[in-house]
């Protein structure tokens, strides 16, 4: 895969897929980090609640930096563009374009300051996404900032064990670390079907299910394929804390978004192997319901009794209200931010879809529609020059996880939860850049580059 390499020679020394002769992304590793263990209601003790979210303000830090590479003179600029950029390019400005239509309405207190966090909320996230997909620059890096997912996750995933079978509130070890919850409620363990719902590190049962399915498959896939044994046997035995702490959320979505994880990661294995597994799951899922019979019955009353549910019919009743505003304002919408209680009876909407079409409309729901697809893109595009195993693992992996994420659109609003927005466009800047489908042992990948972005200088 070296033919392709379109890099242009800057006279240091020269990059490889190992990582040797590049500085370490470790702005993405520490985001990889707190995404994961701080909890979305945690945040800065600063004045503007906008920017105290610590990812969100590390998001922002990376937009800065983008911008910074982006003003600084090449002698020799990359001619090629990465696609995956353009279209979340393309996706924040239409936002800027639909807030801006907004303005024009003038709403309530409450409202206009929606309004004016929505532009951090999508620089945040956008720089998030082009900073991964530019930054990081061999097969190693990205290696590292999928363990530090995988390990922070299996954290989260041992602490929703002990608030599920023990009963112990976690909440309160983020007041030693100078954080503070965003409300004065004191938070609780809530209970569904006389199971107690697990949150781990995320504050809130779905986002955790959610992102902990989500990183079955990347444990999976070191499980399999980590250079070290050793290495290859503690994700295995992460991968069974993971598949463990997805049901103590007693979530729905949780379950959906395991399963599209799995069937997406299974396409990299053989058909004889993925029978093996089936049945091992199978076992697995009687043993846990011998072992934790409770937690087993909470989960399959949940799923059983969805259409008697008052969250459903929350959730149906808000999508009604959805495509009212939506007939009201087909285009544009009523503007982002612009959606609060007094308008759709109960917000943000559990809908990630019905929420575009109410506040961006037509045009909103589009671009959120093109960032999804290209997320698929971009999967595609890194399998299509996966050459060995591994590296075709490690794409399905990914995709797994950001499908996985991607499922959490049906049932919540998850990119109004900065921790799941994030790792949404987390592993989109991953699926997109120039090292997803590499492996360590291949020459330097083919990349592809805004021009005039020095994305190896950045910090």
């Amino acid at each position: 895969m070296g033919t392709g390499d379109t890099r242009p020679t800057t006279g240091q020394v020269d990059v490889r897929s190992d990582g040797v002769g590049e500085r370490p992304p470790w702005l993405l590793y520490f985001i990889c980090v707190i995404v994961m263990l701080i909890p979305y209601d945690r945040v800065l003790p600063v004045p503007w609640t906008g920017v105290a979210f610590p990812a969100r303000a590390t998001g922002l830090v990376m937009a800065f930096l983008v911008v910074l590479g982006f003003l600084r003179p090449r002698q020799n600029p990359v001619k090629s563009a990465n696609l995956g950029v353009v279209a979340v390019l393309v996706y924040m400005l239409t936002i800027f374009l639909l807030w801006g239509i907004g303005l024009i309405h003038v709403g309530t207190p409450m409202q206009e300051g929606n309004k004016r966090t929505i532009v951090i909320v999508v620089v945040g996230a956008v720089g998030v996404a082009i900073y991964t997909a530019l930054r990081v620059r061999a097969t190693r890096q990205l290696s590292i900032a999928l363990g530090c997912l995988f390990v922070c996750g299996v954290l989260s995933a041992m602490l929703a064990l002990l608030q599920h079978f023990a009963h112990i509130n976690t909440a309160e070890m983020y007041g030693q670390l100078g954080l503070r919850p965003t409300t004065s409620a004191v938070r609780v363990l809530r209970v569904r079907a006389g199971a107690v719902r697990a949150v781990g590190t995320f504050g809130h049962a779905i986002p955790f299910s959610v992102a902990t399915a989500a990183m079955v498959p990347i444990a999976l896939h070191f499980s399999r394929y980590a250079h070290k044994k050793g290495i290859r046997r503690l994700s295995a035995g992460g991968a069974m804390v993971l598949l463990v702490a997805v049901p103590t959320g007693v979530s729905r979505a949780g379950i959906v978004a395991l399963a599209v994880a799995v069937v997406a990661y299974s396409l990299s294995i053989s058909a004889n192997r993925v029978v093996t597994g089936f049945l091992v799951f199978v076992v697995g899922v009687g043993v846990y319901a011998a072992l934790a019979p409770s937690t087993f019955d909470a989960l399959i009353q949940t799923i059983s009794n969805s259409g008697t549910d008052s969250s459903v019919q929350v959730r149906l009743q808000q999508q009604s209200s959805a495509l009212k505003i939506f007939e009201h304002n087909p285009i544009f919408g009523i503007g982002p931010g612009a959606v609060t209680n007094d308008i759709s009876g109960q917000y943000p909407i559990d809908n990630q879809w019905f929420s575009a079409l109410m506040e961006g409309g037509i045009l909103g729901g589009g671009v959120q529609a093109l960032v999804a697809g290209f997320g698929i893109l971009g999967a595609v595009r890194a399998l299509r020059v996966a050459s060995t195993a591994g590296a075709r693992s490690r794409v399905y992996a990914m995709t797994g996880a950001y499908l996985a994420l991607l499922s959490e659109s049906v049932s919540s609003d998850f990119l109004s939860n900065v921790q799941t927005q994030m790792l949404f466009f987390l592993f989109y800047g991953l699926l997109w850049t120039g090292y997803a489908g590499s492996d360590e042992s291949d020459g330097p990948a083919r990349e592809n580059a805004i021009p005039g972005i020095a994305c190896s200088q950045l910090a």
